[in-house]
Formats: C-alpha cells, structure tokens, sequence
C-alpha cells in the first residue's frame, strides 16, 4: 500500500474540503469538524486498509481485503458511516457522503498504481485488476518524494484558485482571524495515523520477505520443513501476500512430501480464497488427475476444474500446455495411496507464478 500516498490525499482533500466557519454566528469558536477535519480525512484515506487489518490481527486469519477494497463495498460503507459522522463533524450529510465515497475510492486507485491486484466490482465480479508494473514507487523514499512534490502542487494550486477568486480579500481575512488553536492537534493525530502506517507497512514487507525465503527453501533447495516454518510466520499479521497464495504453496509443499491430505486441503483453501488464480486452479486439477482413485473417479473430480479453465482462462498464454499436462497425468496408473515424496510434475517455480 502507499503509506505517504494514502495521508497525501486525506491532506489534500482536507484542505479542499475544509468546514468554512460561520461567520454570520454568534459562536465562531472552532466546532469539532473545523478542529479533527484533516485526521478524519486522512482516517478515511487509510480506511480499508485499517478494517482489513483490524480484523485479520482480531480473528486469525479471515482476510477481507477483498470486499475492503471493492467499488460497492466503498459505496454501502459510505452510506452508513455517512449520517453519524455529518452529526458529529457538523456538516451535510451529502457532503459528508460525497467525502467518505471519494477517499475509500481513491485508495483503491493508489492501490492499483502500485501493481497491486484488487477484485473492484465484488461481489459482482471474482475478476482483478491491477496494473502489471507499479506506477507509484514501492520503496519509502521515492514514494515520500513523489509525494512531497505532489503536494506541494496541490497546495499551491488550491492557494492560486483562492486568491484569484472575486472575494479573495474577505477569505484571507476570515482565514487570518479564525486560525485554530488546535491546529497542533491536527498535527500530532495526523502524524500518529502515518507512523502507525509506516510500522505496519514494514511489517508487512518483513512478511512479504518471509514468503520469498520460504519460496527458494521449497522450490530450490527442497527444504520443505524449512519452508512450512517460514510460511507459517508469513501468514502472521498483516500478512502482504495476495489471497491464498500462502496455502498454495503449502499445499505445492505437502504434495512433495507425499501428504496428499493436506496438500487438498491447503489447494482447496486457496482456490476459496482466490477463485481466479490460474495456477493454483490448473495445479489442483492436476493433483487430483495423478490421485489413488481409478480412472473414471479421477476424471470426475477433475472435470470441474477443467470446465472452469476453460470458461474462465482459454486466453491464458499457458492454457494449453497446462491442459495437455493434466490430460497426461489422467494417463498415468492411479499413484499409490502411501510412500514417499511424490513427482508432481510441477515446474520449479510453481508457486511463483
């Protein structure tokens, strides 16, 4: 996720946004919407993030990144959190809606530009996208550069469209006069929300690392003890692997020890988890095409996997060879129902791809 890019545009729309004050009211000291306006917008900003990760680190494992970053998710959400928080901050409740709907939809966009894979439409649609190369900078220091310039952008942008406007004079005055005390708190809040941001992002690329490791301990070194360990500790929270990528390389790893038991388990958790990943889809059709049973069982159990393939990946580059290579395995003997680590047949670089 882009940690500065999220509290960019909750900055950013907070300062486009901002609660005017009434001056025509008897009462002009700064309402809470005037004082918490920039966190609560930078709050929003990290919103589906915070959710996700909330009720990962709460329940376990039940990951709901998918629907935290959907399109319709964004819009239900915004019309609920919508009425209490026009109340609260003292503001439409229109407007209020309007605010909450752009910053849950902007960070799925930052999402994206940083070539990370959303499911937008759920859950009318399993499909993803996602850009193939990040358009924002992965790395801290290049993301807070952008970013800095960005802002600086936007701010002086938002400062020309105010000064040239007709009543200029009147807005410089009623800016100078009404200058919060409790700016300060704006400050301290905001920048406890991107401290807290920049730890759990650092976390999640510890776990992301240990994914990696786990990746050349079971593919290259065959160390598959070492790589369960490793997988283990990468599913901890908050995990950064896309859904069910983790239990398909477990699943790929029980299967080169010959646990056929927890290899299906592990394939079948991971095809919950993600639906639409090819090769977690054409590898457990293969699992089952090389299994214990005879040949007309071992056709049935496959014949569905292989219908999804067809409907849902025939554009696939490597559909066919990956078709043909689960026809071959339906040739094969039945495998025996005990014994040592199996041959899958699977590339070396299965769960990578």
């Amino acid at each position: 996720m882009p940690v500065i890019g999220h509290a960019f545009v909750g900055l950013i729309l907070a300062r486009w946004t901002h609660p005017s004050p009434d001056a025509s009211a008897a009462d002009s000291r700064p309402t809470i919407g005037t004082i918490l306006w920039a966190p609560l917008l930078v709050g929003l900003s990290y919103l589906p993030d915070i959710v996700a990760q909330v009720v990962l680190f709460i329940s376990g494992g039940s990951d709901i990144r998918v629907g935290a970053h959907a399109a319709p998710c964004a819009v239900a959400a915004s019309l609920v959190l919508a009425p209490f928080l026009a109340r609260f901050m003292g503001v439409s409740r229109s407007r209020m809606f309007v605010v909450v709907l752009i910053c849950l939809l902007i960070h799925d966009v930052l999402d994206l530009f940083q070539a990370t894979d959303r499911t937008l439409w759920w859950p009318f649609s399993d499909r993803r996208i996602g850009s193939v190369e990040p358009i924002i900078p992965t790395s801290p220091i290049e993301e807070a550069v952008l970013f800095a310039v960005l802002f600086l952008i936007a701010f002086i942008a938002h400062q020309l469209i105010v000064w040239f406007r007709r009543d200029r004079v009147q807005i410089v005055a009623r800016a100078t006069q009404n200058v919060s005390p409790y700016a300060w708190l704006n400050v301290a809040v905001t920048s406890i929300m991107m401290l807290l941001a920049g730890i759990t992002h650092h976390l999640r690329q510890v776990r992301e690392e240990q994914f990696r490791q786990a990746e050349i301990y079971a593919q290259e070194k065959h160390a598959y003890s070492n790589a369960l360990v490793l997988l283990e500790a990468a599913d901890r929270w908050p995990s950064t692997t896309k859904p069910g990528r983790i239990d398909y390389l477990r699943a790929w790893t029980y299967e080169q020890l010959g646990d056929r038991h927890r290899a299906e388990e592990y394939y079948l958790r991971s095809d919950y988890a993600d639906p639409m990943y090819f090769w977690n889809l054409v590898d457990l059709a293969a699992f089952y095409a090389v299994g214990p049973e005879p040949l007309p069982i071992r056709e049935q159990r496959v014949a569905p996997y292989v219908q999804r393939l067809r409907q849902d990946f025939a554009d696939h580059p490597d559909f066919a060879v990956e078709l043909a290579r689960i026809a071959q395995r339906l040739a094969r003997p039945p495998a025996p129902v005990s014994g040592g680590p199996t041959s899958t047949g699977l590339t070396p670089n299965a769960s990578g791809r």
